[in-house]
């Protein structure tokens, strides 16, 4: 059953208010996430996903449009705790990349690190992600494929949060400390 305060749509707001687009999401009994569609604030769809899950309640399977076409398909895979392996499929099913995740809880919260490989399993990079107690990403760092940082994708996050605790402002700054975005949602819930 749909819980009270489960998100059904956001709405992405420029500075001044305007409204810049629309995700709505069809959620099953149990409340997972069916379908996920992205509209322009006009009604054009530019994106719908649809997704399967796992009896944990994990996703496993992922199909992707993109303005009515289809672009891609995912399938995971959760070789052990704290674990996961997507691997990505373009339109003929032709298996085009995919990553290893790990994920660690440390004292400063949580940690997943992501090592992406190309088809032939060549590793290509590896990010390193760290997540507030919400569970919003809060510091993002990507190196190349031989250990090096690629210092341009050094990103730190701040949000704002409304009374469900959902953000509804982020603030993405990279590492000289200048806000490179602003984001702002305003989110709709289940009653």
């Amino acid at each position: 059953t749909l819980k009270k305060g489960q998100v059904v749509t956001e709405k992405y707001l420029g500075e001044k208010g305007q409204v810049l687009g629309i995700t709505s999401y069809k959620r099953n009994r149990k409340g997972l996430i069916l379908e996920e569609t992205m509209t322009k604030s006009d009604g054009t769809m530019l994106q719908k996903t649809i997704y399967q899950y796992n009896r944990k309640k994990e996703i496993v399977y992922e199909k992707g449009w993109r303005k009515g076409k289809f672009r891609y398909e995912h399938k995971t895979s959760y070789p052990a705790k704290g674990e996961r392996i997507l691997k990505k499929f373009d339109e003929a099913g032709k298996l085009t990349s995919f990553y290893h995740e790990k994920e660690n809880t440390t004292s400063d919260g949580k940690v997943i690190t992501r090592n992406y490989y190309d088809a032939p399993k060549k590793l290509t990079k590896k990010e390193s992600s760290q997540f507030n107690v919400q569970g919003e990403k809060i510091l993002r760092r990507i190196y190349n494929a031989d250990g090096s940082e690629q210092k341009y994708n050094y990103m730190r996050y701040a949000y704002k949060y409304d009374k469900q605790s959902n953000w509804v402002r982020q603030i993405e700054f990279l590492a000289n400390g200048n806000s490179l975005d602003v984001s702002f949602r305003e989110l709709s819930y289940y009653e």
